[in-house]
C-alpha cells in the first residue's frame, strides 16, 4: 500500500435534521460512521481541515477516524458536495476490519508520455477512471498507476488486464475493458463536424423542449440532509 497514516479527528453530533446547516456555518462538517455489527455514528468534524486531507483521497484510501478519543478503521465511502460552491456539506464513513477483505474502486491514473501522441498527434481517450477491486484494506493502493509510454500507435490501448495490481488483490472489472486508447486526430475532428451539424438540423426542436424543461423545473429544490 503506498498511503502514508491518515488520521481524522471528529466527535459525536447532537445535532441533526434542518439544524445541521448551522453547525456547517459555524465551519464545521457533518458526518456519519456505520459498519456492520454495529450502530451508526453521527459525527462532526472540522470542515477545512478535513476537506483538506479528504481531497486528496480515494474510495480505497485507510482512515483513522478518531471520535472522541475511539478509533476506527474505515474507508470514505460517500461525500456529498454543495453544486454552488463545490464545498463538501456531509460525509459517510465505513468501518472495516484489517482481517477481513473489502471491495471498492480505486482510481486509474496516466502517468508517462504516449509517443502516439508525441509523434503522429494521436488522441487520448479515457474510457475508465477507476476500477473494482477487492483486498485486506491495509493492501489496498490509493491508486493505480498506467504507464501509457506504451502507446506508441494510433490504436494502441491499454485494458483493464494489463493494468499492474498489487499482490493480494482481486480484480472485480472486467480485464478486457479498455481503460485508454489512442484515436486518431482526423476521426476527431470529423465526429466533431458530424455533431455540429445535427446540431444545426435540430436547433428548433431542442430549443422547444429545452423551454418546456424549464417551466417545469423552474423551481429550486434544496438539498436534505
Amino acid at each position: 500500500m503506498d498511503n502514508n497514516e491518515i488520521v481524522i479527528e471528529g466527535q459525536r453530533r447532537e445535532i441533526f435534521g434542518r439544524h445541521v446547516k448551522n453547525i456547517r456555518r459555524e465551519g464545521h462538517l457533518p458526518g456519519v460512521v456505520y459498519g456492520q455489527g454495529m450502530d451508526s455514528i453521527p459525527i462532526v468534524l472540522d470542515a477545512k481541515s478535513t476537506q483538506r486531507i479528504v481531497t486528496r483521497l480515494g474510495p480505497s484510501t485507510l482512515i483513522n477516524l478518531n471520535v472522541d478519543g475511539k478509533s476506527y478503521h474505515t474507508l470514505l465511502r460517500d461525500r456529498q458536495y454543495n453544486y454552488l460552491t463545490g464545498d463538501i456539506i456531509h460525509l459517510d464513513f465505513l468501518v472495516v476490519s484489517l482481517t477481513e477483505t473489502v471491495k471498492t474502486a480505486v482510481s486509474v491514473q496516466m502517468e508517462g508520455e504516449a509517443p502516439a501522441v508525441k509523434d503522429y498527434n494521436g488522441i487520448l481517450v479515457t474510457n475508465l477512471e477507476s476500477i473494482d477491486i477487492e483486498g485486506l484494506p491495509m493492501d489496498l493502493p490509493n491508486r493505480i498507476l498506467v504507464d501509457i509510454s506504451v502507446l506508441a500507435e494510433i490504436g494502441d490501448s491499454i485494458s483493464v488486464g494489463d493494468l499492474p495490481l498489487p499482490p493480494n488483490i482481486t480484480l472485480h472489472t472486467d480485464p478486457n475493458e479498455s481503460v485508454i486508447l489512442v484515436t486518431s486526430q482526423v476521426v476527431e475532428e470529423v465526429e466533431e463536424e458530424v455533431e455540429l451539424l445535427d446540431e444545426d438540423l435540430e436547433a428548433e426542436p431542442e430549443l422547444v423542449e429545452k423551454g418546456r424543461r424549464e417551466d417545469e423545473d423552474g423551481e429550486s429544490v434544496e438539498d436534505q440532509e
